[in-house]
């Protein structure tokens, strides 16, 4: 509500400068001596001061709402940026759990190769069948060993 009106006064306050001259805003101090100098009524010299002041509280106005205004987006993304880090943090421990859980695949996917690449060896084929049947090569003895007491 303060924003509101603080604009409200801004803008109705703008709309006073258009239709005020802006030659005191460009004189130098010398043209200000001699306007002060010269035989202006009084009431004239009052109304310029009026001008004056009110056109540097218009300035200060705009510069303190420009101030307001920054300061809030200011806060605004800071807050913003609070609220992301917990998020990031999350995200960091999945990415680490899934790159743990990655690599035991890995490990095991290279396993299931070499067996693999084991099993459809033709070379291997006879060990293979050896150890999966128990029997042994004709051509081969068994030798047994026993405990003596």
């Amino acid at each position: 509500m303060v924003i509101i009106s603080c604009i409200k006064e801004l803008f109705f306050d703008y709309s006073i400068l258009v239709k005020i001259n802006y030659s005191f805003l460009s004189s130098s101090v010398s043209k200000t001596m001699n306007a002060l100098q010269s035989n202006i009524p009084p009431s004239k010299h009052r109304n310029t001061s009026n001008r004056r002041k009110r056109a540097t509280q218009l300035i200060a106005r705009e510069y303190y709402l420009k101030i307001f205004t920054h300061s809030i987006l200011s806060g605004l993304a800071i807050f913003g940026l609070f609220r992301l880090v917990p998020y990031q943090i999350k995200q960091q421990e999945n990415l680490a759990e899934i790159a743990q859980q990655t690599h035991v695949e890995e490990d095991r996917v290279e396993k299931l190769r070499s067996d693999f690449s084991r099993n459809f060896d033709p070379s291997q084929s006879h060990k293979i069948q050896q150890e999966l049947t128990g029997q042994a090569d004709p051509d081969q003895r068994r030798i047994l060993f026993t405990k003596e007491n």
